[in-house]
């Protein structure tokens, strides 16, 4: 069950990825989607899901609270990559995983994509887990080109921008 009213209207995607009993993990698919939720309409009253083994796996590996880093694919034990000084770089289709400096209890991340002069809603495909202090995207296809991505510790503090580069041509990390 799908409780849409705990999402912001408009464009999302789904992906879905399964781990065999050795580590491996892989995508098996992914679909975008269109909410327009209405009215006030109640949220329905269901108990929110555990977190699955992988994302129970992706938090055992965090970098230290003093670092940020990312990592690239499926695979929750590949080692975390530290950010490099202008962007990283990324393939069309690829999943990025971005870690960010863990928080004193009780204080969350904010996330957002900085168009100019504006902060607009994270990408498509795109989710921040602000308690775990990971950003997720798994790109779709047409996402070329540069993004910045803006990071708050908090409302007033100075964000954490970070370049995203998106190419047709551009190699995986393996």
């Amino acid at each position: 069950m799908l409780d849409t009213t705990k999402l912001s209207n408009g464009m999302h995607s789904i992906a879905w990825s399964v781990a065999d009993d050795k580590g491996h993990i892989d995508g098996i698919g992914s679909r975008f989607f269109h909410i327009l939720n209405s009215g006030s309409t109640a949220a329905i009253a269901s108990p929110m899901p555990q977190p699955s083994p992988m994302l129970r796996a992706i938090r055992r590996h965090r970098l230290s609270a003093e670092t940020a880093g990312y990592r690239t694919g499926y695979d929750a034990e590949a080692p975390l990559v530290p950010l490099p000084a202008d962007a990283i770089t990324v393939a069309e289709l690829e999943r990025l995983e971005l870690h960010l400096p863990a928080m004193a209890e009780g204080a969350n991340w904010s996330a957002a994509l900085r168009v100019g002069d504006e902060l607009r809603t994270l990408p498509i495909g795109s989710t921040c887990d602000a308690e775990a202090c990971i950003f997720y995207w798994q790109l779709g296809p047409g996402f070329l080109g540069e993004f910045v991505l803006e990071f708050r510790p908090a409302p007033d503090a100075e964000p954490l921008p970070v370049r995203i580069r998106v190419g047709a041509g551009v190699a995986r990390v393996e």
